[in-house]
């Protein structure tokens, strides 16, 4: 699935917890919003689920004011958000799809003229009592705009594709664009709240109630929208579509395949009986009830089965972290990005599901200061950290996510990870595995074992109960030794179950096929590089031109960048065998097998 964001950036003030404007900015398809309980991180996705739909033309959403929608000691504030367009995202691709793209693009530039983006606003206009509306009123971005832009192109373009005269007043002109441009036209605002609360049944009542508890039932549908409640007669419906309607059976499949992944049984069958009272999971010829499988795996059916019933949306989730083990909470968020078009902002305590899919989601730390809330975009690793911190994470809990792995330097670094791409391209650095650097002679200061309490030994095994390290064997000849130090630690290791890896040749560059050997020196030097006799235990490093030369010494560094530009060649040596092992531990230790 594509990285979609309908919602580009919001902004929101005078609502609840947000006295001041906090702004939303840069969003993503998944957008995390962290942080301690009551510092008023829920208040986005209340707002995004009950006001968001407003910006409909002619479809305002009426909503009574309460005491509870007002920032404490600021009940007088006008409560308004904005949403942001711009001129790369979704906005524009409905533009160019809308129409050609020659003239969207032409329509894009003159609308933006320079600027990145430009801001939607709407405010809460009182309609008589306790209801209020929201309506758009012009932002100081677009009146600033509009005495800048260079409204003759728009006009042409406007005229051209609405076949009618426009005025050449500016101000009027400008509010047609404005109308031309309304966010309903080519924003989502569908806004759906997946609530904390979740279950397929409540107090022991089915989905399929009987006169008795019909005024309940409809109670708990209306109140409890997207909790559970009623999800077995829509997964029942899209099991078995009507004629003409088949794609929803695929969204039925997907739900099942993502389970039967979760249960590790590729012949898992879903059934739902005509009562529609229970789902029946069948597997190694058995049938089990969901319910007998434990809360976990139930939530996650309701999870995944409201992310992908609802379509081009925007879903708000709060804490999908319950009752479910990290490896679980990473995999859902996989889910949500990889087999559904939703946009989804997520209210969580944990740090376990950040990293899931990086390059697909924004991190919100939302703090409580003075009263009112405030929100930090996180984007360095200081900011990640500190944000982890508040949620009461010690280095020591995160540091247990992620496989580590020890190499000696950058270089070993550049290549492993070069090769662990080309072999399993799902594995992400940072997400599954982490690699670290112990440093040349600094390995005779390093110890798995436990029971050794020496103040001047690194306890890697503390550090990560999953870890491998790469050993350089500086081996100069066939049949030489490793040192003392390597061979303890490599003994260290292999007693731990751990990953060890000491190269079959000298150091990790004898690694390098002579091919790509040749081929990169030869484009540096332009000449002739002489191989050594002996590749495998040489210091390949060290290059000759000719045979009277003294050697020039090549940059470890540069050889590597230039390497891994290249494809990657397994067949030197004993390497694929260690790449292929490496990733069995990596995806060991992060349940992926």
């Amino acid at each position: 699935m594509d990285n979609k964001c309908f919602l580009e950036g919001i902004k929101i003030s005078g609502y609840r917890s947000f006295s001041d404007e906090v702004t939303f900015d840069n969003l993503s398809k998944i957008n995390f919003v962290i942080g301690q309980n009551n510092s008023g991180k829920s208040n986005l996705l209340r707002f995004l689920s009950k006001h968001y739909p407003s910006i409909k033309e002619n479809a305002f959403y009426s909503y009574i004011e309460t005491s509870y929608d007002k920032p404490q000691n600021h009940k007088n504030l006008k409560t308004k958000f904005s949403i942001k367009i711009s001129g790369f995202g979704d906005f524009s691709q409905k533009m160019r799809s809308k129409y050609d793209s020659f003239q969207g693009d032409f329509f894009i530039q003159n609308l933006f003229y320079g600027r990145q983006n430009l801001w939607f606003e709407f405010e809460a206009i009182n309609t008589g009592e306790k209801y209020y509306e929201f309506r758009e009123i012009p932002t100081e971005t677009f009146i600033e705009h509009n005495k800048a832009i260079n409204i003759a192109p728009i006009i042409d373009f406007l005229e051209k594709i609405n076949d009618k005269r426009y005025p050449r007043d500016r101000n009027k002109l400008f509010e047609a664009v404005r109308d031309f441009i309304r966010p309903d036209k080519f924003f989502v605002t569908n806004s759906e709240l997946i609530p904390a609360t979740r279950s397929l049944q409540i107090s022991g009542m089915t989905d399929r109630p009987n006169k008795i508890h019909s005024r309940i039932y409809d109670y708990f549908v209306k109140c409890r929208k997207n909790s559970g409640f009623g999800l077995i007669s829509e997964l029942h419906d899209i099991k078995e579509p009507p004629i003409g309607q088949e794609s929803l059976q695929e969204r039925f499949n997907n739900i099942k395949n993502f389970l039967a992944e979760i249960l590790d049984r590729d012949d898992l069958l879903i059934e739902i009986p005509p009562s529609r009272s229970e789902i029946i999971m069948r597997m190694d010829g058995k049938r089990v009830s969901l319910e007998d499988l434990g809360s976990g795996i139930e939530q996650l059916l309701i999870l995944i089965s409201q992310a992908t019933l609802h379509r081009n949306s925007i879903i708000c989730i709060e804490e999908p972290e319950l009752h479910l083990h990290p490896s679980l909470q990473k995999k859902l968020i996989q889910y949500l990005a990889q087999k559904t078009d939703n946009q989804y902002f997520i209210a969580t305590h944990s740090a376990h599901i950040l990293d899931a899919v990086p390059e697909m989601t924004s991190i919100y730390h939302v703090e409580l200061v003075h009263g009112y809330s405030k929100v930090t975009e996180t984007i360095t690793d200081q900011e990640k950290f500190l944000a982890c911190s508040d949620l009461g994470y010690k280095p020591s809990d995160l540091m247990q996510c992620n496989y580590v792995l020890w190499v000696e330097g950058p270089t070993d670094r550049t290549y492993i990870n070069h090769w662990l791409k080309s072999r399993d391209d799902s594995l992400i650095e940072g997400v599954h595995y982490s690699i670290m650097f112990y440093g040349g002679r600094l390995l005779s200061h390093l110890s798995v074992n436990d029971e050794k309490a020496l103040e001047d030994f690194i306890m890697l095994q503390k550090i990560s109960q999953n870890a491998g390290i790469v050993i350089d064997s500086d081996k100069s000849k066939k049949g030489g030794r490793l040192n003392s130090t390597k061979t303890r630690v490599k003994k260290e290791f292999i007693d731990r179950k751990g990953f060890v890896w000491v190269t079959q040749g000298r150091e990790i560059e004898n690694y390098i096929s002579s091919f790509l050997l040749k081929k990169v020196l030869d484009e540096k030097f332009q000449s002739s590089y002489i191989l050594p006799n002996d590749l495998e235990y040489s210091k390949i490093t060290e290059c000759k031109l000719d045979k009277t030369t003294k050697p020039k010494i090549v940059d470890k560094v540069w050889l590597a960048r230039q390497i891994v530009n290249q494809r990657a060649d397994f067949s030197v040596l004993d390497l694929e065998k260690r790449i292929n092992d490496l990733v069995k531990a990596i995806r060991l230790a992060n349940l992926l097998n």
